[in-house]
């Protein structure tokens, strides 16, 4: 499974832009969450903390490969 990702990840530039829009998603999941619960509960607070680092952490390989294929089409134009 992870082999087949990483695969579509190297030759694939859409794949890229999916999994930097599912982390974009994660990301502003948690940031709405930390947001609703400003003067909530803390475990809540922490939760949507946790969200927010788990989109980034989910959103950097994308962002990698979509910089990584403008990259490569860049020195292909030259």
């Amino acid at each position: 499974m992870l082999k087949l990702a990483l695969k579509k990840w190297l030759t694939e530039p859409r794949f890229s832009l999916k999994i930097f829009i599912v982390g974009l998603v994660v990301f502003f999941i948690g940031v709405s969450v930390i947001f609703i619960s400003l003067n909530g509960l803390a475990s809540v607070n922490t939760m949507g903390w946790i969200l927010l680092s788990l989109g980034i952490l989910i959103a950097l390989p994308g962002y990698i490969g979509i910089w990584r294929w403008r990259w490569i089409s860049f020195k292909n134009d030259k």
